[in-house]
């Protein structure tokens, strides 16, 4: 556990946080779109992608110590899969809500088709670097470990000092933010599948959750720079509790603006049918969207000092059925109100 109980506190809330809304985004995407599109699938993907991160990213805080158990190694897996597949669910799903597999040429689509098929091969070159790095770690690919090792020495060729696998990360992320930013400025027009209106409405709250992201894809590279360069001794990285602390500094505030992002996306969704392919906001969702902020952070603050503070696991699950049922019945007595 990353040392600083206020600071374990803070990061195991806001991921909690995130893991709920995330998956709240992600099915009511789901079960609210009025077809499902492929980019409406991909869309919900990505929020359910983010929300299993999320989930990964708790469970590892919470483990005891930094060994790679097997725990702790199941859910670096759960996490490096989506870590590496969603900048490029991001800039998918903006291609398709700004109309580039709409019919016929555009502007959109010969600028970005062969950045598509650029970024689509580093994902797949990404997978299997993934793979390769997991495999002494995975019982059915140990024993492949010594015919491996050339390659997974290559990727720890150093540039400047920095892993090219380290290095590569923080500029794939780059690269599928600033294209997706670039697919928001110049969007194909005349796209009144998606909603004219609903897209001009959403521009922004879109732009400014990209920018965002723009500002993690920084803090992960200053993150990386800055744990290589000062944890290296003798070849190997050690984590001291002081510099445990300062990572865990960078990972706040990279989890704290994916929670502004979260809001931004929720906002859009709930009030202007972001990704759903409807036009006219329904109130009965922004409402249920507020409601589930609030629960999310609740929950975030009371489970996170509960499970950092050392709370018996009863008066955890305690914690957790009376703050459920205080929703649930809010839920319903507002319906009833509202009847």
């Amino acid at each position: 556990m990353i040392p600083g109980d206020l600071l374990t506190w803070a990061l195991v809330a806001v991921s909690l946080f995130n893991t709920i809304l995330l998956l709240w985004l992600g099915l009511s995407l789901w079960l609210n779109a009025a077809r499902r599109s492929a980019g409406v699938i991909a869309a919900a993907l990505g929020f359910f992608l983010g929300s299993a991160l999320f989930i990964s990213h708790s469970a590892l805080l919470l483990s005891e110590g930094l060994q790679l158990t097997r725990s702790n190694t199941l859910w670096l897996a759960v996490a490096m899969v989506p870590a590496l597949l969603l900048p490029f669910v991001w800039y998918v799903v903006l291609l398709w809500y700004n109309g580039y597999w709409l019919p016929g040429t555009g502007n959109l689509r010969r600028r970005h088709r062969p950045w598509l098929w650029f970024d689509s091969l580093v994902v797949l070159v990404g997978s299997a670097c993934l793979l390769l790095l997991g495999a002494p770690f995975l019982p059915g690919l140990s024993a492949l470990t010594r015919q491996i090792a050339p390659a997974r020495e290559l990727m720890k060729t150093p540039i400047a000092g920095i892993p090219l696998v380290a290095l590569s990360y923080p500029l794939y992320v780059l690269l599928c933010v600033g294209l997706s930013l670039d697919a928001l400025w110049r969007p194909r027009l005349g796209d009144q599948a998606l909603g004219e209106a609903a897209r001009r409405k959403t521009r922004s709250w879109l732009v400014a959750a990209t920018l965002l992201l723009l500002a993690v894809a920084g803090i992960v590279a200053a993150a990386v720079v800055w744990t290589i360069t000062n944890t290296k001794e003798l070849g190997f990285y050690i984590l001291t509790p002081d510099r445990l602390e300062v990572i865990g500094r960078f990972d706040l505030i990279a989890v704290l603006l994916i929670a502004v992002v979260t809001l931004l996306l929720g906002q859009a969704m709930t009030a202007y049918e972001l990704f759903t392919g409807r036009v006219l906001p329904r109130r009965g969702l922004a409402r249920q969207w507020t409601r589930a902020v609030w629960l999310a952070a609740a929950y975030g603050v009371l489970m996170g000092g509960a499970l950092v503070w050392g709370l018996e696991p009863v008066y955890a699950i305690l914690v957790t059925a009376v703050l459920m049922t205080a929703f649930f019945f809010l839920v319903g007595w507002q319906a009833y109100a509202d009847s």
